[in-house]
Formats: C-alpha cells, structure tokens, sequence
C-alpha cells in the first residue's frame, strides 16, 4: 500500500476547521514545551542548561503566540519551531541515555511543526494526518509494550507501582484487600524473591484493561466508522491512567492529540482551560501555590 494511502487512513475527507485546528495545536505545543522546560526547573537552584531551555523555550513560545495571533505571519512561527528544535536536539543529546519516551514525541512534534508550510492547504492536511498517525502509534504501543513485558497479566507490574508510588497505591489500592496491601509494601523493592501476584480479579482485570484498551482504541482511531467511539473510549482510558500515574504534562498533551480526531476543533475550545491549568502548575513549582507531586 503506498504510503499516501496509509497517511489517508487518518483523513477526514469532510472535516471542517483543520486550520483551526492546526493553529490552536501549533499554539498549545509551544506553550507545552515552555512550560515543561519550566516545570523541571530546579527553581532553587537551577543549572544553567535548564535556566537556557526555559528562557529560550518561554521565547520560542513568546513568538509563536506573536506570529499566530497577532502578526499572522506562519513563517515567524516555523522560525520560532526551528529555534526550539535546536534546544530539543540540544537537549536530546546531553540527556541520552535516560531521555524519557515522551521527551522524543514532543521533539518529533516540534519537529513537524518547524518543516511543514501550514501556510499550504496540503501541508495542513499532511500534518494532521502525520500526528494523527504519531497519536494511534504511540497509544497501540504503549500497550504492547505491555503485553511484550508480562508483567500485566497477574498485575505484578501494577501491584508494584501500588507497593512503591503514592498515586497508584491511593487511586488502585482500594481493589485490594488490606492485607494485601500491607504484603505488598512490607517488600524491599530490590528483593527479586518478592511476589507480586495478587488475588483480587479486579485488580487483575483493570492491569489487562490497560493494555487491551490501548492497542484496540490505537487500532481503532484508523477506522473512520468506529473512530468517534474509539476517541471517547481514548481520552476516558488516558484520563484513568493519568490519574494513576500522574503524568500531568504528558497527559495533557496526548488528550490534546487525541482532540486532533475530533471533527470540530475541541482542542481549540479547550485552550483556555488547559492554559489556565499550565499556569496554575507552574505557580504551584514557584512555591506561591500550595504543592503536590506530579510527573512530566
């Protein structure tokens, strides 16, 4: 099959307002990046590569919003998107080997958003078919991934985020017993004797939920007939995991790609409650909120 035809898969041959779309994501990804290079921030006592990507970032953002919102000048943002490709890069190479998987998506984004013209209706339509693309992949191989460890179909893996992390252990612990729970945070964590199988069935079935629902809801965003049951099934199974996991960013960004599916611009409805909670964030990291833990 040519790859034109793959990248169609994604197409929306009736969909309205996909520069809206564009131009609301474009808008959200450069406030993502800058707010993240915020975020883990050492506010204390930064390092001085961490101080060069949140200002460089916050400025790259500076000037997205410019060039889109005011100046209309989509050359000015793709200028501003190269800008904050080299930091990535940058920082891409001196985080290796411990870059996280998410870092490399928003990169590939950035990417995207620096070498397609969205000034072209094709290049429109061509970066919304890629990152619809990016989306489907990314959320079918999260659970394979999965399923390739084993470790969920016993919920082991689950068990022991349970035993080690706070969120899991507040929002899963309640499907176990307290006896259990008790077992399972009584182990060292580098025991490799320790087991972490459980009894509770719905423990187990929710930790086999997680990677089925993945690669079947991934699987079924390339569908056009069941993609709008698909893309609800998407955003409530990312939310429940995300409120496990706490991966606050991250999971903003992915629910921002998955409203790209939408066949109206959700993701630029949304831009105002997401920029709002950003900045709420990142007051909370500058200590003038009061703080709770949360990963990237």
């Amino acid at each position: 099959m040519p790859i034109t035809s793959l990248l169609r898969l994604t197409a929306d041959p009736n969909g309205p307002d996909t520069a809206n779309k564009i131009d609301a994501f474009v808008l959200f990804l450069a406030f993502h990046v800058a707010a993240r290079a915020c975020a883990v921030l050492d506010w204390q006592a930064p390092s001085t590569a961490e101080l060069v990507q949140a200002i460089g970032l916050t400025g790259c953002f500076l000037v997205v919003a410019v060039g889109l919102l005011w100046i209309r000048r989509r050359d000015v943002v793709r200028m501003a998107f190269a800008a904050a490709l080299a930091l990535h890069v940058v920082r891409l190479v001196t985080s290796m080997p411990t870059t996280s998987n998410h870092f490399f998506v928003e990169t590939l984004l950035v990417f995207l958003a620096t070498f397609c013209k969205l000034d072209d209706d094709a290049e429109q339509d061509l970066f919304l078919e890629v990152v619809r693309w990016l989306t489907a992949i990314v959320l079918f191989y999260s659970g394979f991934q999965k399923l390739l460890y084993g470790t969920y179909f016993h919920g082991q893996f689950l068990a022991f985020a349970v035993a080690q992390v706070d969120s899991f252990r507040d929002t899963l612990g309640h499907l176990l017993s307290a006896d259990e729970l008790a077992r399972l945070h009584a182990y060292d964590p580098l025991d490799p004797s320790a087991s972490y199988q459980v009894s509770s069935l719905l423990f187990v079935v929710a930790a086999n939920g997680a990677w089925v629902g993945e690669m079947a809801l991934g699987a079924g965003l390339l569908v056009a007939r069941v993609r709008r049951v698909a893309l609800v099934g998407a955003i409530v199974l990312v939310v429940g995991i995300e409120i496990c996991a706490r991966e606050v960013l991250f999971g903003v960004l992915f629910l921002q790609l998955l409203l790209l599916f939408a066949r109206r611009p959700w993701n630029r409805a949304t831009l105002p409650a997401v920029a709002a909670f950003y900045i709420y964030l990142l007051l909370m990291r500058a200590g003038v909120l009061p703080a709770w833990s949360f990963t990237n």
